[in-house]
């Protein structure tokens, strides 16, 4: 009888147990916590420097130099930080946030850090969503563009790369390191930047030259006011590169431009001209040749490897000279 009775009591006191230690976890998983979020990285704007338009400088009688104003670069966040609270509220359990007329969860804004306030499973369900948004679209990521401007035997190049029995090109083709040498790049160049943005480099030089006079006429006098322009030598490269979501390749937006000048070459003033100054003020007017090569495409590119683009042949300046054939090799690499 009294094994019987404290058989009943061990089970009414299990029994009555359960409930408080269920109740306790209830209370516990119901408890709000407090936590902050760096969400400087998903709000960040992006900044783009594009190859600024700039106008051929002008000289206005023989002083100042009037240039056009350079584009500044423009700064845009593809996401708001109203956005992503605006999005938690909706995502991660709706009815309990305050906003929604819930009476646990509440989000405060402070610079570019959220100031959450919910309970331990919804931060959880917060802190796997924002990793999730910064993870799928590469957000912070950084990516290593190099660009080599190369003279080589194209033909020969090809053939390495091309399966047997196919005659023409169907793949990219890869540039071995022996054609990446001093004998054979002509120009290089290299930039660093975030995924998505647009930025370019430039190296060249310059040469104003007199490219036009114009008469000025007085009372008893005369004079001829020079018009100068200027002569490019170099390149300039544009790159927009966007890392793909496997991130074992990306996407490029490209613009490469080559120019190569002739050293100005003084012509005679035209006679209509000459009449209107004295000999000894006379400006002479200079001719320039340009030679242009230009490039613009949207390629992808797997990471790693130094991949042939595109070229052209560029018409040789030089006095008998050949048509230099220039290609463009590019290698994109991921910043850990």
């Amino acid at each position: 009888m009294k094994i019987a009775m404290q058989v009943v009591l061990l089970v009414t006191l299990i029994s009555a147990g359960a409930p408080i230690a269920m109740a306790q976890q209830q209370a516990e998983s119901q408890a709000v916590e407090t936590l902050t979020y760096d969400v400087s990285a998903l709000v960040r704007p992006r900044r783009n420097y594009p190859l600024p338009d700039v106008a051929q400088p002008q000289v206005v009688g023989r002083g100042s130099v009037q240039r056009a104003p350079q584009t500044m670069p423009s700064g845009e966040s593809p996401v708001t930080l109203d956005r992503v609270v605006e999005l938690l509220q909706d995502l991660v359990d709706r009815d309990s946030w305050r906003d929604n007329g819930g009476n646990t969860g509440s989000i405060r804004i402070f610079g570019t850090v959220l100031v959450i306030a919910q309970t331990h499973a919804n931060h959880q369900a917060i802190g796997k969503l924002l990793a999730s948004l910064s993870n799928n679209q590469a957000v912070g990521a950084m990516l290593n563009v190099r660009v080599l401007w190369v003279d080589m035997d194209l033909r020969s190049t090809a053939a390495a790369n091309r399966p047997p029995g196919e005659d023409k090109w169907s793949e990219l083709i890869e540039v071995p390191d022996g054609l990446l040498d001093n004998n054979h790049v002509i120009w290089s160049g290299q930039t660093t930047c975030f995924n998505g943005q647009t930025v370019h480099v430039a190296s060249g030089r310059e040469t104003n030259y007199v490219s036009d006079v114009t008469p000025i006429v007085g009372t008893q006098a005369a004079a001829l006011d020079p018009t100068m322009a200027q002569a490019r030598n170099g390149v300039q490269l544009q790159v927009t590169p966007q890392l793909v979501p496997s991130g074992d390749s990306a996407v490029l937006d490209l613009h490469s431009i080559v120019t190569q000048s002739s050293t100005p070459a003084a012509i005679p003033v035209p006679t209509t001209n000459r009449s209107l100054a004295l000999a000894q003020d006379i400006p002479s007017i200079e001719r320039v040749v340009t030679s242009a090569q230009e490039l613009h495409t949207t390629v992808r590119l797997p990471l790693h490897k130094k991949l042939l683009i595109g070229g052209m042949t560029m018409s040789s300046l030089d006095a008998g000279g050949q048509n230099r054939p220039i290609y463009l090799v590019v290698e994109v690499n991921a910043v850990r």
